[in-house]
């Protein structure tokens, strides 16, 4: 660890003042390239947007950290670093302003690195996985189409070169999640367009006699 990456995660360890809240942007406007993704990834960001604040009277502290990450200097942020960002500002409530710098860093994203931001974003184990993102952490319905149609831009742009799994045994079995085609209701019979319905294999005992 760095040593301004320990600095930055000593000043927002506990409750924060408007002094300490100015030190810490301080640090990562100075900071290099490499120092602010070290200062991102060595460090808890929900932290550091939970410990700055915007004020009644004063300054406006965590609306300047939104936009030095999400506008200023997001050209200098790996995928790790703008992912955690993201994380950042999807934990908990998203007002307008956190939609709207989540929606700026995805649009500036383009390409392969899209790929794997949206890769990034889903390996998390929690309930903030891309999904969670876009139909629950982005409540504005316009800012939601523009992150969808970015994406659908992006991937006409690039060659299919692995396949992903999409779904598995139980989407298949009871549909789940965004899948309208079918009703949501147990079945023990599933079936796919085009595909052969799955039918439960048939098991047969044994008779004591034949022992």
């Amino acid at each position: 660890m760095t040593e301004k990456t320990a600095l930055l995660r000593a000043l927002i360890e506990g409750p924060t003042d408007v002094a300490e809240e100015r030190s810490a942007l301080a640090l990562l406007r100075g900071a290099t390239t490499a120092e602010l993704n070290e200062m991102i990834v060595g460090n808890e960001m929900h932290r550091l947007f939970g410990s700055l604040d915007n004020r009644l009277v004063g300054p406006d502290h965590r609306s300047e950290l939104i936009q030095l990450l999400a506008r200023d200097r997001r050209h200098e942020l790996s995928v790790l670093s703008a992912a955690g960002v993201i994380y950042a500002l999807q934990r908990g409530r998203t007002g307008r302003e956190d939609e709207e710098a989540i929606r700026d860093i995805l649009l500036a994203t383009r390409g392969e690195e899209l790929t794997r931001l949206k890769n990034q974003i889903n390996a998390r184990a929690d309930v903030h996985d891309l999904e969670g993102l876009v139909f629950a952490g982005v409540d504005d319905r316009g800012i939601r189409q523009q992150i969808l149609d970015h994406i659908a831009a992006e991937a006409r742009t690039l060659s299919l070169e692995e396949a992903k799994i999409l779904s598995d045994l139980d989407d298949t079995a009871i549909c789940r999640l965004r899948d309208d085609r079918y009703p949501r209701a147990p079945s023990t019979r599933a079936c796919w367009p085009s595909t052969t319905p799955w039918t439960p294999a048939r098991t047969t005992r044994r008779s004591r006699s034949a022992t």
